[in-house]
């Protein structure tokens, strides 16, 4: 909570100096062991959710299966951190089953599960953009557009969603690797991209989708590829992202845009102006 409250500080802050966008990435935060993700203190953590999961179970079988931390959860005492620490190397395989792999994107466990770290993610963004949303409203800021990094299998089924997701076009996890090689075909690749981004486009609906290349990161042998193949793939996502109905944005991370070959800036200015915004970057 505390460290919500100094997030929420910190943005307001960039709306009161005049931002109208706020991006939020990392929505699955690396926090994963704190006292309050493992239910030592407030009452959504890893004990709440576990024993709610269980409530039918017998003091036997939380004994068997997490030693002295199962029968705490299960007579509802007090949970101190080194009931953590105790666990034999079966308990502890059975707490990463329910916790989840560390760094899922999708809050699952090393099997593929869905585990606990799904309803963390999950309810830590939902509480995050409401409480952010309040404060904004208090202070004069509701017009603020809060965007999200997508796409996790938790986001479309939020109670409380943003104004818009962000993600990459579809890389390497696809084995599409248009960022760093410069014989990728485009055509021959053109429809299964098309395909991915529509059926992310579909499982958020009705939020817009927002497609970004990062330059120089994430993609950092992105920026090692040519000028004019630079141009030609910034061109190709905006040209995909106009049929499906998406927006997409360029994002570099100079302010003088001293990184990008005189093709790659023409390109931006060029699709930028066919969509009749003001604020276009110049050529210069």
């Amino acid at each position: 909570p505390g460290f919500r409250s100094y997030l929420i500080a910190k943005l307001l802050e960039q709306a009161q100096i005049g931002v109208l966008e706020i991006h939020l990435g990392e929505s699955t935060g690396e926090i994963h062991f704190d006292d309050w993700t493992l239910g030592i203190k407030g009452e959504f953590g890893f004990v709440q959710w576990l024993r709610t999961k269980h409530s039918n179970q017998s003091l036997q079988w939380w004994k068997e299966q997490f030693g002295e931390l199962g029968r705490d959860i299960y007579e509802k005492r007090p949970i101190v951190r080194s009931a953590f620490l105790k666990l034999n190397s079966l308990q502890s395989k059975n707490f990463e089953r329910e916790f989840g792999k560390r760094g899922s994107w999708n809050g699952e466990n090393s099997d593929g599960q869905v585990a606990f770290l799904f309803d963390l993610y999950q309810h830590n963004l939902q509480r995050f953009l409401k409480e952010l949303r309040a404060e904004l409203g208090r202070n004069g800021f509701s017009d603020v557009v809060i965007d999200v990094w997508g796409f996790a299998n938790w986001m479309p089924a939020m109670t409380v969603q943003p104004n818009a997701y962000i993600s990459t076009p579809p890389d390497e996890r696809w084995k599409l690797n248009w960022p760093t090689d410069p014989n990728f075909d485009l055509n021959r690749n053109r429809e299964r991209i098309k395909k991915i981004m529509q059926e992310q486009m579909v499982s958020v609906k009705p939020v817009p989708v927002v497609y970004m290349i990062d330059h120089s990161q994430p993609f950092d042998e992105f920026k090692m590829l040519s000028d004019e193949r630079q141009a030609e793939l910034t061109a190709f996502f905006s040209d995909i992202t106009k049929e499906l109905g998406a927006n997409f944005v360029f994002r570099s991370y100079s302010n003088d845009r001293n990184l990008l070959g005189p093709k790659t800036k023409k390109v931006i200015e060029t699709q930028c102006r066919q969509k009749k915004l003001n604020f276009c970057p110049t050529n210069s």
